[in-house]
C-alpha cells in the first residue's frame, strides 16, 4: 500500500465500513507501523501513520527488508531465481515472470488471497512460470529472408534449436534442386547448418556429388525407408527436410510410419488452398502409375500438399505446428519437445496473416491434373483411393479458386 511508504502521517478519505477499514489495516497490525482507525464525520476516514524514521530512507528499504511486507519484493526475486537458477531466461519471459509477482503482491493486499496462497502460486510455477512466447516472437521473422536459405529457414532453425537443443546435427533434405551448397539455385534449408559443422544426407531426383553426401533416387512412399535405411540415417535425425514439389506428403508418411522420429521437420506447403481444404497430389505408385513413363515435371498451382492435408500426417505422429516460413515451408517441432511454459498458438494462428487462396504459379489449363489429386482426409479415414480422388474433384468442382477457375 503505497500511502504507507511515507514517514508522516497520510490520510485517505473513502466511503468505507468500520469492517473494511479493519481490514486494511489488519495485514500491518505486525509491523512498525502505527495503524489506527480514527473515527469521523462522513465520510469515514483511515488513518495510517507511518514510523519515525525519514522519508526518503523509508522509501530506499520498504522494499528491501522482509519484516517490512510479509512478500517483499528481495523474497520475490529469491523465489524467481531459485526456480530459474539453470535457465536462461529471455527478456519477454523475464517481464511476464515479474508481471506475475507484481500481481501476486497486489492481490496479496488488496484482494481476498493470503500470505500462504500466494506463496503457494509462487512455489507451484502458477505466477512466476510465466509463459515463454518465444515461438509468437519468432513468427514476426515469417517474410524474412535467411542469409543462405530460399526464406527465413535459418532464423527458424536458429532458434528452435536454441530452444531445444541438438542430439547428432545430422538432417536429411529431399528436393535438393542444385549439385553443390554454392552453385546458386533458389537456397537449400540445410546449407547454414552444413556450414555450421552439421552432417546428413541429402536427396534429389537427378543430382549426385558424393562430396557433399548427395544422391539421386525417385522418392515415394513405398522406397523411401530402405533409402534411409541404405545410407543408415538415424531414427531420431535432429532435421527432417521435405521439399520436392510433389508428393511430399506421402513420402513423409512413409518415413514416419517406418519408425522415424525427426525431433524437427519441415514441409513446404501449397499457399493455393484455404484452410478448409485438405487436397494433396497422390504417389503414383500408389494408383499404380507407371512411374517410368510419368511425368515429374512442376504441376503448377496444383502442386504438393495444402497446409491442413499436412497437418493431418504431423498431428497424427506427434507434432505441432511451430512455424510458417511465408508461403514457403511450415516447420513441425515433436510434442515431447514442447515445454508446458511455452506459448504455442493454434494452428490456425500461423495462418491469419497468410494469404491463402491467393493464386501463386499458373493456373491448371488441363483437367488431366485431377486424376492426380485427393482429400486426404477422405483417404486417411476410408483408405479408399477413389472416395478420395471424388471428393477432391466435388470440392474444387464448388469451389472458386484461382488455381482451377479456367478448368
Amino acid at each position: 500500500m503505497k500511502f504507507c511508504c511515507f514517514s508522516h502521517p497520510v490520510t485517505i478519505s473513502t466511503v468505507l465500513s468500520v469492517e473494511l477499514r479493519t481490514e486494511i489495516c489488519a495485514p500491518f497490525s505486525r509491523t512498525n507501523f502505527r495503524t489506527c482507525i480514527a473515527p469521523s464525520p462522513s465520510p469515514p476516514v483511515v488513518v495510517v501513520a507511518a514510523g519515525r524514521r525519514r522519508r526518503r530512507r523509508r522509501r530506499r528499504r520498504v522494499f528491501a527488508r522482509k519484516s517490512r511486507t510479509r512478500l517483499g519484493y528481495r523474497t520475490t526475486r529469491m523465489a524467481v531465481a531459485k526456480t530459474h537458477q539453470s535457465r536462461k531466461l529471455s527478456k519477454s519471459r523475464q517481464v511476464a515472470i515479474f508481471t506475475g509477482v507484481f500481481v501476486a503482491v497486489v492481490l496479496y493486499f488488496f484482494g481476498n488471497i493470503d500470505r500462504h496462497t500466494v506463496t503457494d502460486l509462487l512455489q507451484r510455477g502458477s505466477l512466476n512460470e510465466a509463459k515463454d512466447r518465444w515461438v509468437l516472437e519468432l513468427h514476426k521473422l515469417s517474410r524474412r529472408k535467411g542469409p543462405k536459405s530460399q526464406g527465413a529457414q535459418d532464423f527458424y532453425f536458429e532458434q528452435i534449436f536454441a530452444n531445444i537443443g541438438t542430439t547428432n546435427r545430422y538432417f536429411v533434405e529431399f528436393g535438393f534442386n542444385e549439385p553443390t551448397y554454392t552453385s546458386g539455385g533458389s537456397g537449400a534449408n540445410t546449407w547454414n547448418l552444413y556450414d555450421s559443422g552439421w552432417r546428413g544426407l541429402l536427396l534429389d531426383g537427378a543430382r549426385e556429388n558424393a562430396a557433399i553426401n548427395l544422391h539421386a533416387h525417385y522418392l515415394f512412399e513405398q522406397n523411401i525407408a530402405s533409402i534411409f535405411n541404405k545410407y543408415e540415417v538415424p531414427k531420431e535425425l535432429d532435421l527432417l527436410s521435405c521439399d520436392m514439389d510433389s508428393h511430399d506428403i506421402f513420402v513423409l508418411r512413409g518415413i514416419l510410419n517406418a519408425g522415424y522420429r525427426p525431433r524437427v521437420f519441415t514441409t513446404e506447403y501449397n499457399s493455393n488452398y484455404p484452410l478448409e481444404y485438405a487436397i494433396a497430389l497422390i504417389d503414383p505408385t500408389i494408383i499404380g502409375a507407371d512411374v517410368s513413363a510419368y511425368d515429374f515435371s512442376f504441376k503448377g498451382c496444383a502442386w504438393g500438399a495444402s497446409a491442413s492435408a499436412l497437418r493431418i500426417v504431423a498431428e497424427k505422429f506427434g507434432y505441432t505446428l511451430v512455424g510458417r516460413v511465408s508461403t514457403l515451408d511450415l516447420v513441425w517441432l515433436r510434442n515431447d519437445l514442447i515445454e508446458d511454459n511455452w506459448e504455442v498458438p493454434a494452428f490456425e494462428w500461423f495462418f491469419e496473416d497468410a494469404p491463402l487462396g491467393t493464386l501463386h504459379h499458373h493456373k491448371q489449363t488441363s483437367n488431366d491434373i485431377v486424376e492426380y489429386l485427393v482429400d486426404f482426409n477422405v483417404l486417411e479415414k476410408t483408405g479408399v483411393i477413389q472416395e478420395a480422388k471424388e471428393a477432391a474433384r466435388v470440392a474444387l468442382e464448388d469451389s472458386d479458386l484461382a488455381c482451377f477457375s479456367s478448368l
